[in-house]
């Protein structure tokens, strides 16, 4: 698959609690991550190696803390993460016409998953009180 990401527009679809809960996820940014900072709206970085402090992210701009950047995920990003959590795929894969297409319903899944994610911890926390 070729590393398409999604864009900005997409990202700013998110709510503010599965935005945290993206940001909490990318514990591991890596060199040729494309992120953004909402702060800086409409601007995508593209890490180029380690920061001398882990919590900041070297990047094409300068040095910023992780805790400002939120990753672009890759169509192989949004794989993996419903993959490795064991969810359900909800689109078919298998008969889209586009990468475009094929991006586009990982997307959609991905978002279904993510707030699936964030609906179960909040039941966890409940729970426990």
């Amino acid at each position: 698959m070729n590393q398409k990401h999604i864009t900005i527009d997409q990202f700013n679809e998110l709510t503010e609690p599965q935005k945290e809960y993206l940001q909490k996820w990318w514990t591991e940014p890596q060199m040729g991550n494309l992120f953004v900072i909402p702060r800086f709206q409409n601007s995508k970085y593209v890490i180029l190696g380690n920061s001398e402090n882990p919590e900041n992210i070297y990047c094409n701009r300068g040095v910023f803390p992780k805790e400002w950047c939120y990753p672009l995920l890759s169509g192989w990003d949004m794989l993996m993460f419903l993959r490795n959590n064991d969810i359900e795929f909800y689109n078919s894969y298998f008969r889209v016409d586009s990468e475009e297409k094929l991006l586009e319903n990982l997307w959609i899944d991905f978002k279904i998953a993510i707030n699936d994610r964030i609906i179960n911890e909040d039941k966890e926390i409940i729970q426990e009180d």
